[in-house]
């Protein structure tokens, strides 16, 4: 069964391993505990590596410098994000349980005013959403 979004990561495509290396660094950068060098692959690494792997493939910019805003924006959000589940308060399993449903709830919500902002940022730069 491969990742819940997109194809799997082909180890032998070029793209997927440049996109590897690509993710490796910009979390090493960053200071996150993944990479080679870890026991731990979380599923999102997974899913990291087919999107850069395809913005590779299509030749879209990529980069670690066009990555790492991003990267340090879903940061600064996550410990937003764990400030939330520590206001709800609860047993340590009621804690875990609001954690996952927030991170899903919270997606669409996240992705709504990604594409606002984006629209207002349209429209101020070229005078159209």
């Amino acid at each position: 069964m491969g990742p819940p979004h997109g194809r799997s990561a082909d180890a032998e495509d070029p793209a997927t391993e440049t996109a590897r290396q690509r993710a490796d660094r910009l979390l090493e950068l960053l200071g996150w505990g993944y990479g080679p060098t870890t026991d731990v692959t979380p599923p999102a690494l997974g899913m990291l590596v087919t999107a850069i792997a395809a913005l590779e493939r299509l030749g879209y910019p990529c980069a670690i410098e066009d990555l790492e805003p991003y990267a340090r924006a879903l940061g600064q959000l996550a410990v937003h994000d764990l400030d939330l589940v520590e206001r709800y308060g609860g047993t340590p399993d009621e804690q875990v349980e609001a954690a996952v449903a927030l991170t899903v709830l919270y997606e669409p919500v996240l992705l709504a005013l990604r594409r606002l902002a984006e629209a207002e940022e349209s429209r101020r730069r070229f005078g159209r959403a």
